[in-house]
């Protein structure tokens, strides 16, 4: 197996930030940034299902209940819905406070 170690964090001049890894790594990185935006979309959704460890078993699970939860308190008007453009408005007024 390769070395995947990642030394340091560097700027490229571009403003963007980009790892500084081992020499396959790079090349690899620097066809899949060559892609169109939804094939590297694609290949990152992949790859980052590929960590699925099934460390957390059972999130998915207690992210549905929650959900189905919310909606029913939605449904039964015990939960008030706020607009977005309320919400917004609320964040940037705390802000600018």
């Amino acid at each position: 197996m390769h070395s995947r170690k990642i030394f340091r964090a560097a700027e490229d001049g571009s403003g963007a930030i980009f790892l500084l890894m081992n020499q396959r790594s790079r090349t690899l990185l620097d066809e899949v940034l060559k892609l169109p935006p939804a094939d590297r979309a694609e290949l990152a959704a992949i790859v980052f299902d590929s960590l699925d460890t099934g460390a957390d078993e059972g999130v998915e699970a207690a992210w549905l209940r929650e959900v189905e939860d919310r909606m029913a308190r939605l449904d039964s008007g015990q939960d008030k819905a706020i607009p977005w453009s309320e919400v917004r408005a609320e964040l940037y007024a705390d802000r600018d406070a």
